[in-house]
């Protein structure tokens, strides 16, 4: 879901700044301040070591970028969307690694190569029709593609967490 809207990203971010500030430019400040956070996070992730169980970094880190761009989407202020963009580039670096570490952690050791480029492909595809229905909502609908985004990443991260209380994750090889 996460590949999903943030392949529309560069399309919506055009659009939330024309609806922000009257001119497309703005865009491609929200673009830059996605592309400097994205930069911190994955400075941050290089620097700090990852720690915690794989899933629950990835669920957590996509809700909270959810939630980033949720308040894209619906605050009419340039600078708090500015600082969004930024943290939701900023939680793709640790997000990222926690992926990583889940695809790891959670597949078979056989099969690891064929799920690391299954889940490449998957979020490539995602990202190109993310951009694509971005094309489509045009610049007008940009905030409210935001919002519904990010409420969609939200949805599935809470239905994430109440399935943990039912399934805990198992780590492959164990009782």
């Amino acid at each position: 879901m996460i590949s999903f809207v943030v392949g529309s990203l560069a399309i919506l971010a055009v659009g939330r700044g024309t609806q922000l500030r009257g001119d497309a430019g703005s865009g491609a400040v929200l673009v830059a301040v996605y592309g400097v956070g994205s930069l911190a996070g994955s400075v941050f992730t290089s620097v700090v070591p990852f720690r915690g169980e794989p899933d629950r970094n990835t669920i957590l880190y996509a809700g909270c970028t959810g939630v980033a761009f949720i308040v894209c989407g619906v605050v009419p202020n340039f600078g708090v969307v500015s600082i969004m963009f930024a943290l939701a580039g900023f939680l793709s670096g640790p997000f990222f690694v926690a992926t990583l570490a889940a695809r790891t952690t959670y597949s078979p050791v056989k099969g690891r190569a064929q799920v690391f480029v299954a889940m490449g492909a998957l979020k490539i595809t995602l990202s190109a029709a993310g951009a694509a229905v971005a094309g489509a909502i045009g610049f007008d609908n940009a905030g409210i593609a935001l919002a519904i985004g990010g409420a969609a990443i939200v949805l599935v991260s809470v239905a994430l967490v109440l399935d943990r209380f039912h399934r805990p994750a198992v780590l492959l090889g164990t009782p």
